[in-house]
């Protein structure tokens, strides 16, 4: 083998060619300032094609020098030069830097310039670099998440005077300022001081002389220092300059200034204030929203999940990368705010415990030990020293509003930190000028929409905060100024009840009091240090969360003050209210059971003025629906009459439309189809949106149930086409979120009914799939079983019934006193049993069913169930069997005609005439058809037009 001629060897130093770099004491290769990522033997082999620069380097050498083994493969050697090759030229076009030379090796074909560590550049050969050798032992070498700001940072380095990489402690300000460092070192001087230890000027003068080999002079080392930067460009960083910028103010005040070469680079987490400083602001590292799904190949997509797998990755290897891993990981990288030194000390604890079990620990605030590499600075060693060493730089004051922040889980208004947090000793002018400061020490973050300033904190910096708070005993003061300030809040919020845009503006993103109310009251309720407070709090916030569709907050937090009832002394009103709220909601969540009727019936006793009093009309509203999901429109309808102004003679405009509304939903229960059409058509034209005071949700148009039960009376009215458009028209309303209750009453109780009606099964089945998707946009848990039992029921009558699951499905509703639709479903499953020729039991089922609806006066399905029993009886071809079929032909026939539910009657005799029925009743059913005709509406119900045809 020819002996090659080294352009340089085993010196360290940097080679340039073309818009390259590579620096071989830091093995990193950059292209015009932006660092590329290279792995260890792609730059071992760079390194010896760039020694040997213009001269075949035989494959042997190569593999000789990387992996120093002689029975390495072709193809792994390949596989690294391709590697070279795209990051050297990306462009399918560039010229390659890398030529194979067949059967031989690689040349490398650019011109290279070698700048030895001595002897290139006067000033740039004479800096040590010994002041930097702690800072990068420290440091990862790899940049993750911060390239954009790398770029900019020498962007701004090359173009001003004075630049501050600006940060929250652990946000990786040093590290960045390494990368940054590395980038320019080749262009020019470079210092490294550590400022942490700096406390006058002198320091810095001592630290810049101190890197440079002169020894036994007698020049000051200011004039040492200045008489290097004349001949070259100087960069000198400044790391961690927060205990001393008023000592580098003054530096940059000092005669160094004048040297038009020089710039100064600092990491600081608050402005330095010096002139032209050009500052760079570093964000977290990107985190994934919560609840997203997580792949393999989202973890480049989110640097902190990114920086997660690369610092930890000695004790994941291994793993399966699956969706829960992912989530794990996710959801500690969201919680330590994406803060790279936060991941890179969790990451340190892998070495203990799995991911899953630093996620568990992590949710349960766990502070986190002491684990990283002895020679790491003491203040990035856990997270409560990074913190402290920022709190221990300020004042008195600065420190109690950055403790008593802590108290809001979330963002707070300006007026929210002044009323909680000043006090006589600490005046809201002092608590303005400490938040001030604390934003511009990166401490507490701001946060603007819409021209109103918000404040939070970090959740480490939270929690840190937390932890002093309660190790000092402060923490339950503070709560309770929180408590007393959202007990006046909401009072003083009478006039978001029904605005929708209000109640956004109060618990929104801009003031989202909503968070902070809740961790309040979870704070008060568990600590249960003041529990009259916490239950004045609960009376106050049930209303807000009823009003915000978040009834199963309404219903926890009035169950959690009820526990106080008898212990705690508070007025009879405020428990009645408390009894309202939580009966209301829990009938909202768990359905018509015991407890949400016992709730409300202690309400209305406890109110003295039972029929005015808001507490009251709460109650009674919440009975009345309380009945009409358990199919009782009496009771339901004795209900709507308490909440009826007592004295006519007092009425103003619509002052009893509540109760003609509700009158009016009664009747059409119990089956009145005639007078509960007019009557409900009457009440949507009087008033669409009906408010009910306090207690009605924001947002919510309760008019819409009077539609909803107009269309029903429509459909049974025969009125198919009307319905149906009626429908529609409410339809975009409907899907709304906070209508997810009457979304599914629509088409639980009524579309999917009238589609089986029509046997139209395919849109029935449609119907089945939305009303599935609208029970996870509302409360009730109840709504689960009956939106699988319409399915089933739909199922059953388009030829795929399942008998066993129909009944446990309708039996687990009545339990829960759930019977709106048992009727409906009743009358299917009889069907079902006279199919499987199981009559009498088909006949024990619909005459159990027509009891039920008789005994509650609830007798909307009624003709239906006795058309059914028509069908059952019929099966008895005797004599007596035939007499009992024509009966009940006759009652349902009857029935139907009493109700008004032409519909119903079209259908009964639909199924006489299409059935082998009795010669007797076969004409029964031709007259009584011919009847109904003669006056049914023309609006598209195709069973009439069926029966006309069967005429």
């Amino acid at each position: 083998m020819a002996e090659l001629d080294p352009l340089q060897a085993h010196e360290k130093g940097v080679f340039l060619f073309g818009d390259f770099a590579f620096d071989t004491r830091t093995r990193n290769l950059s292209r015009r300032g932006q660092q590329l990522p290279l792995g260890g033997r792609a730059a071992d082999i760079l390194q010896v094609l760039l020694e040997l620069a213009g001269q075949t380097v035989p494959r042997a050498l190569i593999v000789d020098r990387v992996w120093g083994a002689p029975n390495i493969t072709d193809s792994a050697l390949r596989f690294q030069i391709n590697v070279l090759r795209k990051h050297l030229s990306p462009e399918a076009e560039a010229r390659p830097f890398i030529r194979n030379v067949s059967r031989v090796g690689y040349v490398f074909t650019e011109k290279v310039e070698f700048l030895p560590e001595k002897g290139a550049i006067a000033a740039r050969n004479s800096i040590k670099d010994d002041a930097l050798e702690q800072a990068n032992r420290t440091r990862p070498k790899t940049l993750i998440g911060r390239q954009h700001d790398l770029e900019a940072t020498v962007k701004a380095a090359r173009r001003h005077r004075f630049v501050t990489i600006l940060a929250p402690g652990g946000f990786g300000k040093t590290t960045l300022a390494l990368a940054v460092l590395e980038t320019l070192r080749p262009e020019a001087t470079v210092f490294w001081i550590d400022a942490s230890n700096v406390r006058q000027n002198a320091d810095i003068w001592a630290c810049l002389a101190a890197q440079l080999p002169v020894s036994g002079t007698l020049q000051a080392p200011v004039d040492l220092v200045r008489e290097v930067l004349r001949s070259s460009r100087g960069f000198v960083f400044f790391d961690c300059v927060d205990r001393c910028t008023d000592v580098l103010s003054a530096f940059d005040q000092d005669e160094l200034w004048d040297l038009e070469n020089l710039t100064v680079i600092t990491t600081s987490r608050q402005p330095v204030n010096v002139r032209d400083e050009h500052i760079v602001r570093l964000d977290a590292l990107t985190v994934p929203p919560s609840g997203l799904a997580l792949t393999a190949d989202d973890i480049v997509a989110y640097s902190a999940i990114a920086l997660f797998f690369d610092r930890g990755a000695a004790h994941l290897q291994g793993l399966l990368l699956s969706e829960k891993l992912l989530a794990s990981v996710a959801e500690i990288c969201r919680r330590l705010d994406g803060i790279p030194l936060a991941i890179e000390i969790a990451c340190a604890h892998l070495s203990i415990f799995g991911v899953h079990d630093l996620d568990l620990l992590l949710r349960e605030n766990f502070e986190m030990i002491d684990l990283m590499p002895t020679d790491w600075p003491e203040r990035h060693r856990t997270l409560s020293k990074m913190i402290g060493w920022s709190f221990d730089l300020l004042t008195r004051s600065q420190k109690r509003v950055l403790l008593e922040m802590s108290v809001f889980l979330g963002a707070a208004s300006v007026e929210a930190c002044l009323r909680v947090i000043s006090s006589e000793d600490l005046p809201e002018r002092d608590v303005i000028q400490a938040i001030a400061v604390l934003v511009g020490k990166n401490l507490i973050v701001k946060e603007d929409r819409d021209g109103r300033a918000s404040f939070r904190l970090l959740d480490t910096t939270r929690a840190f905060c937390v932890d002093q708070m309660i190790k000092t005993g402060e923490w339950h003061q503070v709560q309770a100024k929180l408590g007393e300030f959202f007990i006046l809040e909401i009072q003083g919020q009478g006039l978001l009840e029904g605005d929708k845009e209000k109640a956004i503006n109060w618990f929104g993103s801009a003031c989202p009091n909503l968070t902070n109310l809740s961790a309040c009251l979870d704070w008060q309720f568990e600590m249960a240090e003041s529990p009259a407070l916490a239950v004045r709090l609960a009376a106050e916030a049930a209303p807000l969360y009823m009003q915000l569709s978040l009834l199963r907050d309404c219903e926890t937090i009035a169950a959690r003050a009820l526990t106080y009832q008898g212990r705690v002394e508070q007025s009879e009103a405020l428990w009645a209210a408390l009894n309202a709220y939580y009966g209301a909601a829990l009938l909202a969540t768990n359905g018509p059971v015991d407890a949400s009727k016992a709730a409300m019936d202690v309400a209305i006793q406890k109110t003295p003025d039972a029929r005015l009093d808001p507490t009251a009309i709460l109650a009674y509203s919440g009975l009345y629906w309380l009945h009409i999901y358990r199919s009782e429109p009496d009771l339901a309808d004795a209900c709507a009459e308490k909440l009826r102004p007592s004295s006519k003679s007092d009425l103003q405009d619509d002052d009893d439309l509540i109760a003609d509304n509700y009158n009016a939903m009664a009747l059409q229960m119990r089956g009145d189809q005639f007078r509960a059409e007019r009557e409900l058509e009457d009440v949507v034209k009087r008033q669409a949106l009906i408010s009910l005071g306090r207690f009605m949700r924001i947002g919510t148009d309760p008019g819409l149930l009077s539609r909803i039960f107009l269309i029903k009376a429509q459909w049974l009215r025969g009125k198919v086409t009307t319905a149906l458009d009626h429908y529609e028209a409410i339809r975009g309303p409907l899907e709304e979120p906070e209508h997810g209750l009457y979304h599914c009453w629509a088409l639980n109780e009524v579309i999917i009914p009238l589609y089986c009606s029509l046997r139209d099964y395919d849109n029935a089945r449609h119907a089945c799939e939305t009303l599935r998707k609208a029970v996870h946009q509302q409360s009730m848990t109840i709504r689960e079983v009956s939106s699988e039992a319409a399915l089933q029921a739909v199922n059953a009558l388009s030829g795929n019934p399942n008998y066993p699951a129909l009944t446990a499905l309708r039996d687990k509703m009545d339990r829960n006193k759930f019977r709106m639709l048992i009727p409906w479903i009743d009358g299917i499953r009889a069907q079902m049993l006279g199919e499987l020729g199981r009559d009498n039991e088909a006949l024990d089922v619909i005459d159990q069913a027509i009891s039920f609806c008789r005994a509650n006066n609830s007798r909307w399905w009624m003709p239906e169930l006795q058309s059914i029993r028509c069908t059952l009886l019929w099966h008895d071809q005797s004599p007596e069997g035939q007499a009992s079929a024509a009966i009940a032909f006759q009652e349902s026939h009857d029935c139907a005609e009493e109700l008004g539910a032409s519909a119903l009657a079209i259908r009964n005799v639909l199924r006489v005439l299409e059935r082998k029925a009795s010669d007797r009743l076969h004409s029964v059913a031709t007259e009584a058809g011919r009847g109904i005709l003669a006056s049914y509406p023309d609006d598209g119900d195709p069973l009439a037009e069926m029966v006309r045809n069967q005429i």
